[in-house]
């Protein structure tokens, strides 16, 4: 009888330091990895893009629709009428030349300043938009 209880006792216990160690897991996790960084506004409007938008008939991923709207919405330091300065952080650059003369996307909106990012997601907000997502809205 003692051993069935102890165990018992033990299998509780066991299941609440697993809970408790999730729990911490979680909470360091969302302190160190996700909610200190200021991009989950950006990666919630990739989300609800590719839950709702199709395009010519194929679903497209969040991580899809991030790289198309750096393409489109990253502030380009060679267009002197568009770019502003204050959107961005010393040393920002959307694109670079390879060798071969071909030119990549190499900046990334860890690169923005909060009014660049500001502006960023505004303009994926309005892409989006005109694309028919209506953010916030599921379809029950």
């Amino acid at each position: 009888m003692r051993n069935v209880r102890l165990t018992a006792v033990l299998g509780v216990s066991l299941s609440l330091l697993c809970i408790a160690l999730y729990w911490g897991w979680l909470i360091s996790w969302l302190r160190d990895g996700l909610l200190s960084r200021r991009n989950i506004p950006e990666w919630w409007l990739y989300s609800e893009i590719a839950l709702v938008h199709l395009l010519h008939g194929k679903q497209f991923s969040a991580e899809c629709w991030h790289e198309c709207f750096k393409i489109e919405c990253l502030p380009d330091e060679t267009d002197s009428f568009n770019f502003h300065s204050d959107h961005v952080k010393d040393g920002y650059r959307k694109c670079a030349i390879t060798p071969k003369g071909e030119r990549v996307l190499i900046g990334s909106t860890t690169q923005l300043t909060v009014k660049g990012m500001a502006h960023y997601l505004e303009q994926v907000y309005a892409c989006g938009a005109s694309l028919g997502v209506q953010f916030g809205a599921r379809a029950e």
